[in-house]
C-alpha cells in the first residue's frame, strides 16, 4: 500500500492509491510550482 501522508488523510486511501498508480504508469508530466524544500522526496 502506498503512503500518501502529504494529503493529510483527506482522501480515500484506495482511491488515491489507484490515482497514484495511474500517474506512475502514465507519461511523464510536468507539475508547476513544485520548487519548495518539501515538494520533492527521493
Amino acid at each position: 500500500m502506498l503512503v500518501n501522508n502529504f494529503l493529510g488523510g483527506r482522501y480515500d486511501d484506495r482511491e488515491l492509491e489507484e490515482y497514484t498508480k495511474a500517474l506512475w504508469n502514465s507519461a511523464p508530466i510536468t507539475l508547476p510550482k513544485l520548487h519548495g524544500k518539501g515538494d520533492y522526496k527521493a
